[in-house]
């Protein structure tokens, strides 16, 4: 079973949101090996019965599904993109995504 979720971070760590999904979550992201894939987690067997979610293979094209859908940076001051300090740019889910899920940009939109 798959899930689209929508994580706000202050930070943009995506390894934290990788590690939480999957360890303490027990719903790692697909594709995501280094976290999805660890019997070492003191989650992934436990005496109440509960197991977590587990990832055995990449995505197709070898990414894991995790997405900066938008990004914000109030305080930018690189050369040329200031034009974040007001409004977050928005990214498109990546096409493969689309085809290997079956969702579209109205799916991801609903979430927001």
């Amino acid at each position: 079973t798959r899930h689209l979720l929508s994580v706000t971070t202050d930070t943009g760590a995506k390894h934290q949101v990788r590690a939480l999904l999957a360890l303490a979550g027990g719903a790692p992201i697909s594709g995501d090996l280094r976290y999805g894939n660890n019997r070492n987690s003191q989650f992934f067997d436990n005496p109440s019965g509960y197991c977590q979610g587990k990832v055995d293979r990449p995505l197709p094209d070898g990414s894991v599904a995790l997405h900066a859908r938008s990004v914000f940076l109030p305080t930018v001051s690189l050369g040329g993109m200031e034009f974040l300090k007001d409004e977050p740019f928005v990214a498109s889910i990546p096409r493969r995504w689309r085809e290997f899920f079956g969702i579209c940009e109205e799916d991801v939109r609903r979430l927001l």
